[in-house]
């Protein structure tokens, strides 16, 4: 009897720890992410997701004298076209005088994919092509006349 105890007690504790909860289980949380190639040059920046009304959403990226703005009636995966304002993008001199605005040129197709939406974390990623084309300063050689974002991702979680 004294030769099963030992080996009966250390197939309890194995099996106890292999039960035990861990974090090595749960997937790791998705940081917020924005980013693109702009004008070919690497461009990432914070992101973040707002509501506008009741079925409109922003897909925001700042950084600090930039911003990104593509705004869609989300209905959940999918591709959305995006014309005129629904995307522009801009940039400031101290966060608040605008020097320069960009808005969809609408001769040149530009989408945002919804590839994955998780309702349960409210986790939604995707994909983004842009052609914005300058509004303001106009005309002004200091800005290019488009702005091209290519290979554009992003990771955010929506409003609660």
């Amino acid at each position: 009897m004294k030769k099963l105890t030992l080996p009966a007690l250390i197939i309890l504790c194995l099996f106890t720890a292999a039960c035990s909860k861990r974090n090595c289980c749960v997937p790791p949380v998705i940081a917020p992410y924005i980013g693109a190639d702009k004008n070919s040059v690497k461009w990432t920046a914070e992101a973040t997701a707002e509501k506008q009304g009741t079925d409109t959403l922003l897909i925001v990226g700042s950084q600090t004298e930039e911003r990104l703005i593509m705004r869609l009636k989300f209905t959940g995966k999918g591709t959305y076209t995006l014309q005129n304002t629904q995307a522009f993008y801009f940039t400031t001199i101290g966060g608040d005088v605008f020097t320069s605005r960009y808005n969809v040129d609408n001769t040149a197709a530009s989408t945002l994919t919804v590839t994955n939406y998780d309702e349960a974390t409210k986790l939604v990623s995707g994909t983004y092509s842009l052609t914005l084309k300058k509004e303001y300063p106009n005309p002004s050689s200091a800005y290019p006349e488009t702005v091209k974002f290519a290979n554009g991702m992003f990771h955010v979680y929506l409003p609660k």
